[in-house]
């Protein structure tokens, strides 16, 4: 949610130079529509923040108009606020773990679902941006002031040495027991980003100190005058199949490359080494093991084989400034902007806008479902978008 703010300023711009120079669209029309919102359906807002979609293929909605949660299964809808016991109405961020519980993070800290009751976590009024799972099962929170762990009974806050207890805002309570802090380990305490890689570190990048890697005994910084980064503002990570990370700035693109059980950052990109534009708002990683980059100034995919390719508005792109990527069944790529939603199947562009049934413009959120059918967020409901037949 804080990362898509920070873009809205951008909106507009991006708008303007769309139009200035677009390429004929494809008109949609071997696709279904249907749209929510709070006049046509029981979806609890319109501000779609964040969607995830459970095993059952219920669909999760986060909305930050002080509406809270809402949950799709095809037919009815149900909602759930703080009066049902969420924490906070204004959410950031959904995830689902294996035993299906759901985990919300809010404006005022973190609320698990387990499917009947709430168990609110409260963190004072810290911003949770950002969760991960490890496979012990742990939960990992990205918040404005700090890194939190949660092991299933006990809490672990994690803080730099500027913040004293009990003065410090991240105060993660259950209803029994006040949570262990440590001092002294981190370069900064506003994290943006959670990353998890194969051999079970943990990689959190911050808002203007670089990127933090734990591997749970060890923290080491890395930094754009300590490590070769390309900026400390990291605002997303991705891991290939190489075990390769790649952090997200906005200055470039860094990459810390896994060899010999070590990470060292040995490379980075900017619009001189084949990125599009060098502010970078997210990172994803495709099925054939690609990885796509989406920028203020377009979309750039490296593929497995080391080849750059980038795509703007004039290849097809429905708008340059992009904050959302997303892969279906079918081997799409969907990109969400500030000016609708496109569909890319490797050949052909195909953008679709309210002019054909998108709810909205300002795409916040993607995620894609086992059908392939397409759940867009944005910021005036949603639209499902069906996969052809």
């Amino acid at each position: 949610m804080k990362k898509n703010i920070l873009f809205s300023a951008f909106i507009l711009l991006n708008i303007i130079l769309t139009y200035s120079c677009k390429k004929e669209q494809i008109t949609p029309t071997y696709y279904e529509w249907t749209t929510y919102n709070t006049n046509n359906s029981g979806v609890i807002g319109d501000f779609i923040t964040s969607i995830a979609i459970d095993s059952l293929g219920n669909k999760w909605f986060g909305t930050n108009t002080l509406g809270g949660i809402s949950k799709f299964d095809g037919v009815h809808w149900t909602t759930y606020s703080m009066a049902n016991g969420l924490v906070n109405d204004n959410i950031s961020c959904i995830t689902i773990d294996k035993q299906g519980n759901k985990w919300f993070g809010t404006d005022y800290g973190v609320s698990k679902y387990d499917g009947t009751k709430f168990t609110t976590y409260l963190a004072g009024n810290s911003i949770v941006s950002s969760i991960a799972l490890d496979i012990q099962g742990n939960k990992w929170f990205g918040t404005e002031t700090g890194i939190a762990k949660f092991d299933g009974t006990n809490w672990t806050c994690y803080v730099d040495s500027s913040s004293g207890y009990p003065d410090f805002k991240l105060g993660w309570v259950t209803t029994n027991s006040l949570s262990d802090f440590y001092y002294g380990d981190l370069i900064n305490n506003e994290i943006l980003s959670v990353a998890i890689d194969k051999q079970g570190n943990k990689w959190f990048g911050t808002n203007g100190a670089g990127v933090i890697k734990f591997d749970g005994t060890n923290w080491i910084t890395y930094t754009d005058s300590t490590s070769g980064l390309a900026n400390n503002f990291i605002s997303s990570i991705a891991i290939d199949a190489q075990g390769n990370k790649w952090f997200g700035t906005v200055y470039g693109v860094a990459i810390a490359m896994y060899q010999y059980r070590t990470d060292t950052i040995q490379k980075f990109y900017t619009t001189k080494d084949s990125l599009i534009n060098k502010e970078v708002s997210c990172i994803e990683k495709d099925a054939r093991g690609n990885i796509w980059i989406g920028t203020a100034g377009g979309v750039s995919e490296y593929t497995y084989n080391g080849h750059w390719d980038n795509y703007s508005n004039i290849n097809g792109l429905g708008a340059i400034w992009v904050m959302d990527i997303a892969f279906d069944s079918q081997g799409n790529t969907w990109f969400g902007t500030g000016a609708g939603v496109t569909k890319f199947n490797g050949v052909q562009w195909t953008t679709y806008t309210i002019d054909n049934g998108l709810i909205g413009t300002t795409v916040n959120a993607i995620v894609c479902d086992k059908q392939g059918n397409a759940w867009v967020g944005t910021t005036v409901g949603v639209t499902e978008i069906l996969a052809g037949k």
